[in-house]
């Protein structure tokens, strides 16, 4: 199979690996605090986990108006090489290294703080 390679992306600032589903009700809640951490310039690829065809997928993130970076895995081959079974998995990576991982519901500033001390203290 393909692997699953990063962007390289400017590593100045932790970057965010968020899990989904849109069948996952918790992600209603996690999703718009992601959005608007991707707004704010931080760099976040999101995957898709089980939730259709590449065309729903990009529906879905139409019609809840979420612009960050998404990459479907329909059949969660990406979540199984990142053993990640429960949505919303949310990982921060900071240089390279992967500094924290949540699953289940996070606020808004709940990441904002993690963020913060990533960058400042990680």
């Amino acid at each position: 199979g393909n692997a699953f390679f990063l962007p390289q992306l400017d590593q100045a600032k932790p970057m965010i690996i968020y899990f989904w589903g849109s069948w996952c009700g918790y992600c209603r809640y996690t999703s718009p605090a992601i959005n608007s951490l991707s707004e704010e310039g931080y760099p976040v690829v999101s995957v898709a986990l089980r939730s259709g065809t590449n065309k729903e997928v990009e529906d879905y993130l139409q019609t809840h108006h979420y612009q960050f970076t998404t990459v479907n895995d329909p059949q969660g081959k990406i979540a199984d090489q990142w053993q990640v079974n429960v949505t919303p998995t949310i990982i921060i990576l900071n240089k390279g290294k992967m500094d924290l991982a949540t699953t289940g519901w996070t606020s808004y500033w709940g990441l904002k703080v993690r963020l913060f001390f990533t960058e400042f203290f990680g």
